[in-house]
């Protein structure tokens, strides 16, 4: 059973609720908000947004650090960052899904997330903006719009953001190639 705390008491019903004076402005106690879960929408590309769990970004670059690049790697695949004495890829998710024409995109690139992959791995992307945090409900979960349906194995799923439409969840692990 799940229990909130209200002050020194406990409840763990709805119906205990209008014993706490926590009633709507009617009679009816008031509908607790439906939970949610932080994450980050990453712009890949130009319009293009793509999210996160908040608890996979590690750490946020406001500019792109050095990144060394991998001879025979694909296009995607900028290369390297040093972080802690580790070296980890850094892709360009856009650039890997077809979204940006110019073969070196690198300069559209502002900023990069630091991530951490489900394994305990790391991984960073390229992108064109600070992430923005937002909270998902699971009432905003949706159907993959056909137009995504290229991506789905690289997303896990997709919610409706009331601003930006239909956002893929990305499965970080099948991104980075551990999936």
């Amino acid at each position: 059973m799940n229990d909130l705390r209200i002050g020194a008491s406990t409840v763990s019903t709805l119906a205990e609720f209008s014993d706490h004076g926590l009633k709507g402005r009617g009679s009816e106690p008031s509908l607790l908000a439906e939970p949610t879960s932080p994450a980050w929408l990453l712009t890949i590309a130009t319009g293009v947004k793509v999210s996160v769990a908040a608890s996979d970004v590690i750490y946020i670059y406001p500019e792109l650090p050095p990144v060394f690049a991998i001879p025979q790697t694909p296009a995607h695949v900028l290369g390297v960052l040093n972080w802690q004495q580790s070296l980890v890829p850094v892709i360009d998710l856009g650039r890997h899904w077809g979204l940006q024409s110019e073969p070196n995109c690198a300069a559209s690139q502002s900023v990069m997330v630091l991530l951490m992959l489900a394994d305990t791995r790391l991984g960073a992307m390229a992108l064109e903006q600070i992430p923005e945090r937002v909270m998902v409900a699971d009432s905003s979960q949706c159907e993959l719009p056909a137009s995504l349906e290229p991506w789905q194995a690289l997303t896990a799923s997709c919610f409706m953001d009331a601003s930006h439409g239909a956002v893929p969840i990305l499965d970080l692990n099948a991104v980075f190639g551990g999936g």
